[in-house]
């Protein structure tokens, strides 16, 4: 028995292109057919799963038992826990509607500019620095120059510079 077999084919045969080639052109022909199956192949697992969680659970005796038992028990209500977390939250809504105090101005920069012609008591110390120094005693505010009514008010740098 002579078998009459070409190297060459063989060697075009495994190329990879011609089997590159020859899935794709496979998967072009019966793309439909596989889709279909694996659409149905994954209908039947859901099946399944849904068979094997809804009738046949699987519990043992022990554990029917203890459902059995605890089914008819409810939440155990804790009073004691219930008025501390009352208490707690009924704090916190008075804390919430005290008036803020000690709350520090962020603002303060309009108090360290001097209105041209103020020279009244009632405005900050800082608007009022003492004749010999150019610096106040309080520590917080930036030293302010005194200008003369005709100019724009000047604002010295917090630093002293």
């Amino acid at each position: 028995m002579d078998l009459n077999i070409n190297g060459e084919n063989l060697k075009n045969f495994f190329k990879w292109s011609n089997v590159r080639e020859g899935f794709f052109d496979f998967l072009g022909r019966w793309a439909k057919l596989l889709l279909l199956l694996l659409a149905v192949a994954g209908t039947a697992y859901c099946v399944y799963l849904w068979y094997i969680f809804i009738y046949n659970p699987g519990w043992s005796d022990v554990q029917k038992q203890h459902y059995i038992q605890t089914k008819g028990q409810g939440v155990v209500f804790d009073q004691a826990k219930f008025n501390a977390l009352v208490t707690v939250a009924k704090n916190r809504d008075v804390a919430e509607k005290q008036a803020l105090t000690n709350v520090l101005d962020i603002f303060r920069l309009k108090s360290l500019i001097v209105p041209p012609g103020a020279s009244d008591s009632s405005t900050t110390p800082a608007a009022n620095p003492p004749a010999n120094s150019a610096t106040t005693s309080d520590s917080s505010a930036a030293p302010v120059a005194k200008s003369p009514a005709s100019s724009p008010p000047v604002v010295a740098s917090p630093s002293g510079n």
